[in-house]
């Protein structure tokens, strides 16, 4: 049984890798990555994604699973990490699940009733092929996307999907913890799935906020989605009213980009 667990471990460890690589960590030059492992036996990925503003950081196992609420799965039973895991990620496993979490090894642990890794089966696909043809779908697909939030603090739901130029699309939607300094918006959540899975011509975002048809992105997205996608269409549902429609750099004049922060050579 221990010889299957290590063979098992050095596969999510080699399906791990492209990943690490993919982490935007400019400021740190610390690319981490998770993978999620579910109940049957998929697994999904999160890479850790820096901002100029130093604390709007999406780290790596919050990134894989907003990734996987967005796509309608909560059934997370472990993680393998790139690097050791940190408690501060332990705690916010705990604490968005509520359940318990239990190290096995420095870099990967168990959570609630699991007793071991999985064999892993298929890779959870968190995009698919644009399947919009007018505003009104891509707003019928955020609120969709809405639906998926995780919302235990505010009850306040929101939802989104990014479309890019090369024909995929994939939702984000916001994910809360008892700890708000962990809590990732749906704009986030989207760009952080973006960004581990390798897309990065970003053309339109649609913006659903079921409860609230003014709401608008907060500062902290606003930041981060301007460092990443500032040219990106933004459209928000506005219910019975005709969508408002804004180009990203627009949201957020005299931004801080951060330039001079980078190591040489680091660009998105």
């Amino acid at each position: 049984m221990k010889s299957d667990q290590a063979a098992i471990m050095a596969s999510l460890r080699r399906h791990l890798a492209p990943f690490v690589e993919r982490a935007y960590a400019p400021y740190s030059q610390k690319k981490q990555a998770v993978i999620l492992q579910l109940s049957d036996g998929s697994w999904v990925a999160g890479s850790r994604v820096e901002n100029a503003s130093y604390s709007l950081v999406i780290p790596a196992a919050i990134n894989a699973f907003s990734t996987a609420v967005a796509m309608g799965r909560k059934d997370v039973v472990a993680m393998v990490a790139s690097d050791p895991i940190e408690r501060e990620d332990m705690l916010y496993l705990e604490r968005a699940m509520g359940v318990s979490v239990s190290l096995i090894c420095e870099d990967v642990l168990l959570l609630g009733t699991a007793r071991q890794l999985l064999k892993p089966t298929e890779p959870l696909i968190p995009y698919y092929p644009v399947n919009i043809q007018r505003r009104e779908d891509g707003l019928r697909s955020a609120g969709f996307a809405a639906q998926q939030a995780l919302i235990p603090e505010s009850y306040f739901p929101v939802g989104c999907v990014v479309l890019s130029k090369d024909g995929y699309m994939w939702p984000g939607c916001n994910v809360e913890s008892s700890d708000w300094q962990r809590v990732i918006c749906a704009e986030r959540n989207a760009l952080g799935t973006a960004i581990t899975y390798g897309f990065k011509n970003w053309s339109v975002m649609y913006l659903s906020c079921p409860k609230d048809p003014s709401g608008t992105p907060c500062g902290a997205c606003r930041q981060v989605m301007i460092e990443f996608a500032p040219d990106m269409e933004l459209v928000m549902d506005r219910g019975l009213e005709t969508p408002f429609v804004i180009k990203v750099r627009d949201l957020l004049p005299f931004s801080f980009t951060g330039d001079t922060l980078k190591s040489e050579g680091t660009s998105f």
